[in-house]
């Protein structure tokens, strides 16, 4: 980095603390006994869609080849899990036409994945050897993520499976600030990751698994059977 970017880099690591600082006190990570109200919820929301702003901002400033080296590897196992996503769903989907005609019901599928994180537990993280860079509190806030209201990052539901491997966005998406990605099919998964649900570049570099959950159900939307 060049005198000037440092410097900002240095501002925006100023302001990244200061917003963790605020997550964690609104937040109680790990602590199972706290149940955050609507107010405390809207503040997580909030500030965590600020952080992930700023590190965005951090990544462009910084990105070193590792790091975007790690990101083709990424983005390239979030197509693969795309893929797979798409396969379990079609095989059960075939599986419940199946039942629809054997005894008259109707079911419905849904099939979604999101990143694994236990409940109550810190996150299991891939380390890289930028965490220090950052100064981020990674565990405590990819926990505070998970822990906000939403279903899966990606679904397919039904007979809709949407075509949604890869994308080039031309619109303003935290990918599009970063120079040395321009070009690059970036996988919709990892868009959503970005925008529909509050982690950073950074925080899905750091990811180490998902899970692929599915639910069949009955004509009245009850929940027969969930996998995961």
């Amino acid at each position: 980095m060049n005198t000037d970017d440092k410097k900002k880099f240095e501002v925006l690591q100023k302001y990244l603390r200061q917003y963790e600082r605020d997550i964690i006190y609104y937040s109680k990570p790990f602590d199972n006994s706290h149940c955050i109200d609507s107010w405390e919820e809207f503040q997580i929301d909030r500030k965590l869609s600020i952080r992930a702003d700023i590190l965005n901002k951090m990544f462009a400033l910084h990105a070193t080849d590792a790091e975007l080296e790690k990101f083709e590897k990424v983005n390239s196992m979030l197509i693969d899990l795309t893929e797979q996503l798409c396969s379990i769903h079609r095989k059960l989907q075939r599986k419940v036409k199946l039942m629809h005609r054997a005894d008259g019901w109707r079911f419905s599928i849904h099939t979604s994945i999101d990143p694994y994180i236990k409940y109550g537990e810190a996150p299991e993280l891939d380390e890289m050897e930028e965490d220090a860079f950052y100064e981020s509190k990674w565990k405590e806030m990819i926990w505070c993520i998970s822990g906000l209201k939403g279903g899966g990052v990606l679904s397919c539901e039904g007979d809709y499976i949407p075509d949604f491997a890869v994308y080039n966005y031309e619109w303003d998406t935290p990918f599009n600030s970063i120079t040395r990605l321009k070009g690059v099919n970036i996988c919709f998964l990892f868009h959503a990751l970005c925008t529909e649900r509050k982690y950073s570049i950074p925080d899905v570099l750091r990811i180490k698994n998902y899970k692929i959950d599915q639910e069949i159900c009955n004509w009245e939307n009850d929940t027969l059977q969930k996998t995961i």
